[in-house]
């Protein structure tokens, strides 16, 4: 290392001490308690896993756990500071900001799960430890990734921008809406006092508990999102080498000069493309022209991602590509609101989601009007935020069910009907909780699918059905709300839907919509009894 550098480096250190002594005495002047040997402990555990991985994290987390241990005579000490180690260390290659992240959901989501008591006397400590990681310059923390560095880590401005970065931001996006879910709880502050006798006392006690378990679950399907994460990044393959040379010479062609490229191939060999591209005759592009050039030299298409940037100019624009799927969907969609409401109580989506994958939902909110809309309403989105951040769709419903539970105590039941639809391959993957029939529509030929699950909200534990399709092109799906299958004549009400739609003639999805919303309002006469929603969409190739 040259002198110059060992200046720069110990200037960095001496500078992160003064910033850790100078946070810790403006923590000390919060009166909110601190401890600067808490704060060096939990400094080493972040800064071993992330220089050496999540075996010298764990390793560093267990004896630095020991030894708060014989200091402060509390065993969960011990446990905790062992996970935030191994969470350190497990994504250290993706970067500092990733590594806090995953860091401070460790040590939160093990102190809420394990002992809040101790949580709460440690996280201005594990603030402290992190914003002091953050701080030091990154050099310093990268001296010995470089030496076992793969091909994802040297495209690492392009990953942290790109495909990784974005994915990582969405997962962020999903965790806030998820704690702000939980924030919407307020639990009633009793004192022991104020306690009439021991059953009551019990109650509470009992509530408090089930409010850390459907806690407790949250972090569980947080590991299965971060497992699946992990084994899809296994599955990826670097292909920059092969296919760089020949987009630089196409694009220069156009006067476009490529400053960094870096290309994927992931699962079913679905290429994912980041490119840092300018313009050089003072003109500006669409990311779209620049997908076809692509595509041109690639032979295949491909679009600019759904989150990425839509034009290039003379500044050097970060833009994103993937494949262009074979398939393409459009929905309609048609409601009516119960009679004497001003407001429906359901709640409906149609969302693009990465991947190449489109979901469908409907929430019919309990009874009709404004505090059903609120709940379906915010039971869809969360269901939007935790799709689009890559949860799996039954482990979304089971994630918004335990959420909700932790709302309010006059939470009404939610009946949720999801579909995510993968555009690449057709599947089409059904998840029902509480909710009604979907119809799959080839022309004359309709397929009724339907579950007897619990809706959400309803008992502390639900398991949602789940169903597979495969798609064909031309095929049609219809969901609807229960208020439109109650406005069909007969015993077996979804049987006389069925055959209703088996003779609808079209596929354009909001006429059909409309079709099947009239005939239903027909049903009752005008006079509607229930809110009625109609989502209908779809899929054909290209």
């Amino acid at each position: 290392m040259k002198k110059r550098e060992r200046k720069k480096l110990g200037y960095g250190i001496v500078g992160g001490i003064i910033v850790a002594f100078l946070l810790s005495e403006i923590v000390k002047s919060s009166d909110a308690g601190y401890s600067v040997v808490e704060i060096l402990f939990l400094f080493g555990i972040l800064l071993s896993g992330y220089k050496y991985g999540p075996g010298a994290g764990a390793i560093f987390g267990t004896g630095g756990g020991i030894l708060l241990t014989i200091w402060k005579q509390n065993i969960g000490e011990l446990g905790m500071l062992a996970v935030i180690g191994v969470m350190a260390g497990s994504f250290r290659q993706l970067g500092k900001v990733a590594t806090v992240i995953a860091y401070m959901a460790a040590g939160i989501g093990v102190g809420i799960i394990y002992s809040p008591e101790i949580l709460q006397q440690s996280i201005m400590e594990l603030l402290v430890s992190s914003i002091v990681f953050l701080l030091l310059p990154s050099r310093l923390l990268t001296m010995e990734i470089a030496k076992n560095t793969t091909a994802i880590t040297k495209q690492e401005p392009e990953v942290v921008d790109g495909v990784i970065g974005k994915r990582f931001l969405r997962m962020g996006d999903s965790f806030l809406a998820l704690g702000n879910a939980f924030l919407e709880y307020k639990p009633a502050v009793i004192g022991i006092g104020e306690l009439d006798d021991v059953k009551e006392m019990e109650e509470w006690k009992n509530r408090y508990m089930e409010s850390r378990q459907v806690m407790a679950k949250q972090y569980v399907e947080l590991s299965q999102l971060m497992h699946t994460f992990q084994q899809e990044m296994k599955k990826t393959v670097d292909v920059t080498k092969q296919v760089e040379s020949l987009i630089k010479k196409r694009l220069k062609e156009k006067c476009i000069r490529v400053e960094s490229l870096f290309m994927i191939e992931g699962e079913n060999k679905r290429r994912e493309a980041v490119l840092t591209i300018r313009t050089e005759n003072g003109s500006c592009i669409t990311a779209k022209e620049v997908a076809s050039m692509v595509g041109d030299v690639l032979k295949c298409s491909f679009r600019p991602a759904i989150d990425s940037r839509p034009v290039v100019t003379t500044n050097s624009s970060v833009i994103r590509l993937e494949e262009e799927p074979p398939f393409v969907m459009l929905y309609g969609v048609a409601r009516a609101v119960k009679q004497k409401e001003e407001i429906s109580g359901d709640n409906f989506s149609y969302t693009q989601l990465p991947k190449g994958k489109v979901m469908l939902g409907l929430c019919d909110g309990m009874g009709s009007g404004e505090q059903a809309y609120k709940e379906s309403k915010s039971a869809i989105e969360l269901t939007e935020q935790l799709l689009d951040a890559g949860f799996h769709p039954q482990t979304v419903v089971k994630v918004v069910h335990n959420a909700l539970l932790l709302q309010k105590e006059d939470l009404h039941p939610l009946a949720l009907d999801l579909a995510v639809i993968d555009l690449y391959t057709g599947i089409c993957e059904i998840i029902k909780s509480g909710a009604t029939v979907t119809l799959i529509k080839q022309e004359e030929q309709v397929t009724i699918l339907e579950a007897e699950a619990l809706p959400m909200g309803f008992l502390p534990e639900i398991e949602p059905t789940q169903m597979l399709y495969k798609l064909k092109d031309g095929d049609i799906i219809i969901m609807v709300t229960d208020g439109v299958i109650e406005a069909f004549d007969g015993e077996e009400k979804e049987e006389s839907f069925k055959r209703f739609c088996s003779r609808l003639k079209g596929n354009n999805p909001k006429d059909l919509a409309n079709k099947i919303l009239l005939t239903a309002m027909a049903g009752q006469d005008g006079d509607i009894k229930d809110d009625m929603t109609i989502l209908v969409a779809g899929i054909w190739k290209k």
